[in-house]
């Protein structure tokens, strides 16, 4: 029995959407998917948009969604609900499930919040003495050993841990917000809270903080893909998987050589704009054509590949190295 659950567990953490509810959906309005009609998967770790070939179109983390809301539609037996996220997004679906997609994310949303030990300050607080500490809007805090995120309700004041300086001290419940999360979210979450748009860790670095700009260090292609680049895409696993099998599916690692063409650009900012995103597709293709990694049904000359490669950049040249970003 204890390996049983240990397993169980170990798959709960691995593949998450394997413990999903879905729901089948329409996106009504709000920012555009690469398909209309999606499943809506929900889970201890997020709410996930899938498509019916089980790629995850986008992934919502409990962190970052504000409110679920139910809406009414003109259509019988038909409702609409509302997602909003920290970076003001407005999702609106149309499902006959609006109601539990509701349900069930505030109850997510809820209990996490109540279990968290996880805190973010909304803006500056200079302490006055006492047990008080100071913080900075964007501080991420850690509640005090007996102490979970339904206490900060509940009293004015909270113990808490600065993580950026260790300190330890009191804070202010109206201050501050409990983030429905039970494991540390990513920087890139944390950042919406700042002040400005770098992360916690660059605006408090010694050389921001004396007001000088940090010399640039050198990047790789690794590190250039993490900050510009779109996220792998993320597929649901069929039941038919094996671990064995799902291992060596492993999760596609956008910065690494590979031979088969792409479907949709690397670059983030391209992905919303159609014609650029089919230009960085085809420059893609004709770079491993010129490379010799991709068949061609009749040979062409390295001109004419070249020509291939450079003709999207030239034609949209007030975006710079749009095409050439991102296929390399």
């Amino acid at each position: 029995m204890k390996v049983k659950e240990d397993v169980v567990e170990y798959a709960k953490y691995k593949w998450p959407l394997l413990f999903s509810r879905f729901y089948e959906a329409l996106r009504v309005s709000g920012p555009s998917l690469s398909k209309n009609d999606v499943i809506i998967a929900i889970n201890w770790t997020g709410v996930y948009f899938v498509d019916d070939q089980e790629q995850v179109l986008l992934e919502l983390s409990f962190p970052e969604i504000n409110l679920a809301q139910s809406q009414k539609c003109g259509r019988p037996f038909m409702q609409n609900f509302l997602l909003t996220t920290l970076r003001g997004e407005e999702f609106v679906f149309q499902s006959p499930n609006s109601d539990d997609v509701c349900d069930l994310v505030s109850f997510f949303l809820t209990g996490l919040k109540q279990r968290s030990k996880f805190i973010i300050a909304l803006q500056d607080y200079a302490s006055e003495g006492g047990n008080a500490i100071s913080f900075s809007q964007g501080d991420l805090m850690l509640l005090e050993e007996g102490y979970a995120g339904d206490y900060v309700h509940k009293s004015g004041w909270v113990p808490a841990k600065l993580e950026r300086t260790g300190e330890k001290g009191d804070v202010p419940s109206e201050c501050v917000y409990v983030l429905p999360t039970t494991t540390k979210p990513p920087p890139a979450v944390l950042s919406l809270f700042a002040q400005d748009g770098l992360t916690l860790d660059e605006r408090h670095s010694p050389a921001y903080s004396n007001g000088i700009e940090p010399h640039e260090k050198p990047h790789t292609l690794e590190e250039y893909a993490l900050d510009f680049f779109r996220t792998p895409p993320k597929y649901t696993l069929p039941r038919t998987l094996t671990f064995s099998s799902a291992k060596k599916r492993g999760v596609e690692q956008l910065w690494k050589h590979s031979r088969e063409p792409i479907k949709q650009p690397l670059l983030k900012k391209l992905l919303q704009k159609e014609e650029l995103s089919q230009e960085a597709s085809f420059a893609f293709n004709a770079i491993l054509k010129y490379m010799g990694d991709l068949p061609s049904r009749r040979t062409r000359s390295g001109n004419d590949l070249t020509d291939q490669i450079f003709e999207g950049p030239l034609k949209f040249v007030s975006i710079q190295y749009t095409g050439t970003e991102s296929t390399y």
